[in-house]
């Protein structure tokens, strides 16, 4: 890994800047629950990038670059780590807000650590657990609704001419499995379905 994308990352989730080099304890290397969810990221990055059937979606790279990044500084003990298992500050209501309207605005480009932090002027962790104790998700959940609502919104548009898969990629998801039980869990039905009822038009 990018030891400065490390430090970018760690800058970004405590509200300051990373001055010191990143040190790794590595008498304890790898015993953190977050490790192994690093490590599946990974794999699920590599068969995204090894899929013949399909080109990756600039979206889901990015944003599993991204969660790579920090659920290793999140798996491994370091120099940085006390800051990060620390409780962070709360961000106020109208933050949270800012954030999922820069969502909203923005939910077919990358949603970066970076971006959330600088729109609410506030660390990353602020943000995120603000989410979880006002909103009761979290902001990546969040892109995923916006995501999945613009989904069925394209898939239930009369001149739709893409496929699910199509779709799927547009609106960055790209394991497709994954996609369609999210979608399913979302509205009661496959993505396929939504598009066939679609195309059959309105019954007269």
């Amino acid at each position: 890994m990018d030891p400065e994308a490390l430090l970018k990352a760690i800058s970004t989730l405590v509200g300051a800047p990373a001055v010191c080099r990143l040190k790794l304890d590595l008498s304890n290397f790898g015993a953190r629950p977050e490790a192994r969810l690093s490590r599946g990221l990974v794999k699920l990055l590599v068969e995204e990038l090894d899929a013949e059937d399909s080109t990756p979606s600039p979206l889901v790279l990015a944003e599993l670059e991204q969660a790579i990044l920090v659920a290793f500084l999140y798996g491994n003990r370091h120099n940085y780590s006390d800051l990060l298992d620390g409780r962070p500050p709360s961000a106020a209501p109208w933050q949270i807000r800012r954030v999922e309207e820069y969502i909203e605005a923005n939910w077919d480009q990358p949603i970066t650590i970076e971006a959330l932090a600088v729109v609410a002027n506030a660390s990353a962790r602020s943000v995120f657990h603000s989410f979880r104790e006002h909103r009761r998700y979290s902001p990546m959940n969040f892109v995923k609704h916006v995501r999945l609502k613009h989904a069925k919104e394209m898939l239930s548009a009369r001149a739709c001419e893409m496929s699910v898969t199509r779709v799927a990629f547009a609106c960055g998801f790209g394991n497709l499995g994954h996609f369609a039980s999210d979608y399913k869990r979302a509205f009661g039905e496959m993505p396929s379905a939504t598009l066939l009822r679609t195309r059959a038009g309105p019954r007269r």
